[in-house]
């Protein structure tokens, strides 16, 4: 693997564990066991390695969107597109818990957020048109844009909302294994995704899922 791809790797997985704040481009090169140097000849300052992530993030979601749009046409295939899509989000989890302190710490990020916030909620308006479409929900113009408006809030700010919330009720603990609680986050995040969705879904299909997130 290319030293920048390696970079931007343990960048992703410190960021997210760690948080942005707590991570500098010297942490970075520790974890690799590089020079500050050779990190810089790559990356001349934490912003750019942040950027890169943004975009590494856009292609990603990009293509899982593209790839997962012509195959919901079913109750099971809505929960696994959702599933995949909260573990891709948990993956890149820091870009928007971190967001805030990003964007004041480097304003040349405030662009590429703003991009990816366009992007993910574009994704999820056809996500809604399209399940709307396949005769899987019935939406009026006004219930589909505060759907969407309430699934793209879930979705960007869910593993910031758990990690504080949820640790504190004690439904995970803080040493319990980290990808253990990943996957039940996600878990989470996708019934409360669905439980956003359920009123507008056809009967059978809410009875699918009442079965679902009642057992």
């Amino acid at each position: 693997m290319k030293t920048k791809d390696r970079i931007l790797l343990a960048s992703l997985d410190a960021f997210s564990e760690e948080g942005i704040g707590q991570i500098s481009t010297n942490h970075i090169a520790d974890i690799l066991d590089i020079s500050p140097g050779n990190l810089y000849y790559h990356f001349k300052s934490k912003g750019e390695i942040i950027i890169a992530l943004y975009d590494c993030f856009k292609n990603d979601f990009s293509a899982f969107v593209e790839s997962s749009e012509r195959h919901i046409k079913s109750p099971q295939e809505i929960w696994l597109i959702l599933n995949l899509t909260f573990q891709l989000m948990s993956k890149y989890r820091f870009i928007f818990r971190d967001a805030s302190f990003a964007i004041n710490r480097y304003p040349e990020l405030n662009r590429p957020f703003n991009q990816l916030l366009k992007a993910t909620r574009l994704a999820i308006d056809n996500f809604c048109k399209y399940l709307q479409k396949q005769g899987l929900v019935q939406l009026n113009s006004q219930q589909s844009a505060l759907l969407s408006t309430s699934i793209h809030l879930t979705l960007t700010q869910w593993f910031d909302y758990a990690y504080i919330y949820i640790n504190k009720q004690k439904s995970i603990s803080k040493n319990s294994d980290l990808n253990q609680s990943s996957d039940k986050l996600v878990d989470l995040g996708v019934s409360q995704t669905i439980s956003l969705i359920q009123p507008y879904m056809a009967e059978q299909m809410r009875s699918y899922f009442d079965e679902i997130l009642t057992a």
